[in-house]
């Protein structure tokens, strides 16, 4: 059975599936130290997560040297709970850091909180696709003030693209959203919750009982270090 406190490799794997639902891309061909996702994104065309960072550390060096090498533009993503070790090789290697590192977080989603929806706000939910649930909620006069999408798979539920619009922040909509989803989940035979937060969503979700697995480092070859080659394929320096 899925669970919370399963192996990070096997959590990692788990999250991308679910993950790679909400955004409608192929599943992700396995390696025997990371997974390789296509996602045709401009400046993001592949993808590249480490599985064995921490317990297999020499793979982060050979996976460095895949995102060097790659033809199209090239992130690597690196759960680990030693993100010194992994930042260190990855900025010595020459790739530039994405932003802040990011949470990979997980939840007995049947011992999620109920959190209402503030006063004069709507929350509803709807089908997106095949196990995929979206949330939203709207203002009386029908915008939209907050959303999110959550992906059900084998007792699984990855949450992704949780987000409140600017005029309508630190008002519990998250909270809501959250509580939304999560519901449709457990109804749908979901267990597990799985999602990564960035600095400032961790803070939410950590309110909620959601529990810090692992950091995920992302980063790249410089686009400064990027060339367009005959085809239009993208090189590297």
């Amino acid at each position: 059975m899925n669970s919370p406190s399963a192996p990070l490799p096997d959590l990692v794997k788990r999250w991308q599936h679910g993950w790679g639902m909400c955004r409608n891309i192929r599943r992700a061909k396995q390696t025997p130290e990371a997974l390789h996702a296509t996602l045709k994104l401009p400046g993001r065309y592949h993808e590249i997560i480490a599985l064995h960072a921490d317990d297999r550390p020499s793979s982060v060096a050979e996976l460095i040297a895949q995102t060097r090498a790659a033809a199209q533009p090239t992130w690597l993503t690196i759960p680990s709970n030693n993100v010194e070790a992994v930042t260190d090789a990855c900025v010595t290697a020459g790739l530039e850091l994405i932003g802040d590192p990011e949470s990979l977080m997980t939840i007995d989603l049947r011992q999620h909180p109920h959190r209402e929806a503030p006063q004069h706000y709507n929350v509803g939910t709807a089908v997106l696709g095949r196990n995929t649930i979206q949330a939203l909620a709207a203002t009386p006069d029908s915008l939209v003030a907050a959303s999110g999408v959550i992906a059900v798979s084998s007792g699984d539920a990855v949450a992704h693209g949780v987000r409140t619009n600017e005029d309508h922040r630190r008002r519990g909509l998250g909270d809501a959203i959250m509580t939304a989803l999560a519901q449709e989940a457990v109804e749908a035979g979901a267990k597990t919750g799985l999602l990564v937060a960035s600095a400032q969503g961790r803070k939410l979700y950590e309110s909620l009982g959601w529990k810090v697995k692992a950091s995920v480092v992302s980063a790249r070859v410089p686009l400064t270090m990027q060339v367009v080659e005959p085809g239009g394929y993208v090189g590297c320096l």
